[in-house]
């Protein structure tokens, strides 16, 4: 596992680089030879490495996009431009173990959670002369939200994948670290409940840093993910820590949809967390390919079948999509996050629209659900300009119309995969046949296969690593 480390620290060192202005210019060895754990040596030097932890999902964030592909496709909301192969494998359910965005994906969690061990491991061991207790412990609990975050997205995602509570360079060649289930859940768990000691809130100026209220909304997702997938019934656990984070006071939906993506706003008091880039090169604004500026882009484009179904009267489907003035048959292009000035704008993990569903799901979700399951859809639905939904649903036709709500509010934030996959195999295939699409889906799609280089350079145990099944 050795190898591990040393494909991650040159990133890591050229980030800390990056991050040092004339002033606090730092005297550290080449990336290839510099030990990161003895560079943090003091309050300066140990924000710099938190900082690292936070900006691990840059560059498939806002570069290459390979966390939108492979959370966002395949989707009822967005097909591919069928540019690149590995972006059509995702769009079509034929993905596999080669998959370029699957493997950007998964190195750059990894990554993320090997910064974040430095910080954890690293910071306790300095003097009250070198760090102030107060920030080296808020330091920490800030690197156990994003280990616990990136963890649940690793986990979410690939499913069997390598349990590191320390650094993985510590670890042998020939020790097996392949966490079981529950090892892998208690971390997370753990980590994030550890995290609601965070201050409920920064100031404008650092909303980028994980909160109290973050951590509790990504804990609530964690209990939502398991309960849906059926590793464990928590769904009142869920809605207790939704309901917590609505209550806090901290959140408030804004009163136009649009004005979440304006450059102006990245500071909203709708956000719970999300995605900074931090320098110029970030592509988020043209997603890759400029179409028009501000009509939209061409990387990926909006499947007619999902515009079919937004009412006349919501207000998001004017600010979603643009129209397509290529020529052709060639479908409209999605204008949100079509525009260039969005390049230095977040990447929404969670918002206050975001708790309000999951409050609604867990709700309707539980045994005895009663009409409170309609306040969060029903006040998402009012921004929006429409009618109420009536107290007068099943539970599953609930499930269908708020997993069709969810992607109304939330495509293109990294939600559909994470939502089909809970919701199960049933509705993925249910809700690919309501895009017109016509896809070979089975039980195999419930997760992502384990990217080949991987399995070919990480040994674990005495054997090579075992591939998820079907794969």
């Amino acid at each position: 596992m050795k190898k591990i480390f040393k494909l991650l620290l040159p990133g890591l060192c050229l980030f800390l680089l990056s991050n040092c202005t004339q002033e606090d210019d730092l005297e550290i060895s080449p990336p290839n030879q510099i030990d990161f754990e003895n560079f943090i040596t003091d309050q300066h030097t140990a924000n710099q490495g938190l900082n690292s932890v936070y900006a691990a999902l840059n560059d498939v964030a806002f570069k290459d996009h390979s966390l939108q592909m492979v959370c966002d496709f395949p989707a009822l909301s967005v097909s591919d431009n069928k540019s690149d192969e590995f972006g059509k494998e995702l769009d079509e359910y034929t993905w596999n173990a080669q998959n370029e965005a699957l493997n950007n994906v998964w190195n750059a969690l990894v990554e993320g959670i090997e910064r974040a061990n430095v910080v954890i491991n690293k910071i306790p061991e300095l003097s009250e002369n070198e760090i102030d207790l107060e920030q080296s412990e808020r330091i920490v609990l800030e690197a156990r939200f994003l280990r616990g975050y990136y963890y649940f997205m690793l986990k979410g995602l690939f499913d069997k994948v390598p349990l590191f509570e320390t650094n993985i360079a510590s670890h042998s060649d020939n020790s097996s670290n392949v966490g079981t289930d529950e090892e892998v859940w208690e971390l997370i768990i753990n980590d994030l409940i550890a995290a609601e000691k965070l201050p409920a809130y920064f100031g404008d100026s650092e909303k980028f840093r994980a909160t109290k209220g973050a951590s509790k909304a990504m804990l609530g997702q964690v209990y939502m993910h398991r309960s849906g997938t059926g590793i464990a019934n928590e769904w009142s656990l869920a809605a207790k820590k939704f309901s917590q984070v609505i209550n806090s006071g901290r959140y408030i939906m804004m009163e136009n949809y649009a004005d979440l993506f304006e450059s102006t706003n990245s500071n909203n008091y709708e956000t719970v967390f999300a995605l900074f880039p931090n320098n110029e090169k970030a592509t988020l604004g043209s997603l890759g390919q400029p179409y028009d500026h501000h009509k939209g882009t061409m990387l990926w484009f909006s499947n007619p079948s999902f515009e079919s179904l937004f009412d006349q009267n919501d207000s998001r489907k004017s600010m979603l999509f643009s129209e397509n003035t290529s020529g052709g048959n060639s479908p409209n292009v999605f204008q949100k996050y079509g525009h260039e000035e969005l390049n230095k704008s977040p990447l929404y993990t969670i918002r206050l629209a975001d708790v309000w569903l999951m409050y609604s799901e867990a709700i309707n979700e539980m045994d005895g659900a009663d009409r409170s399951r309609l306040t969060g859809i029903n006040l998402v639905r009012a921004r929006a300009g429409l009618s109420p939904i009536k107290n007068n649903k099943t539970q599953e036709q609930f499930r269908e119309i708020l997993m069709v709500e969810r992607e109304k509010e939330l495509c293109l934030e990294q939600k559909s995969v994470f939502d089909y996959r809970r919701f199960g195999l049933e509705k993925m295939q249910w809700i690919t046949k309501k895009s017109g699409a016509t896809l070979h889906i089975e039980s195999k799609h419930l997760v992502y296969p384990i990217p080949q280089p991987v399995i070919d350079e990480y040994t674990i145990s005495a054997k090579s690593w075992e591939q998820n099944p079907g794969y």
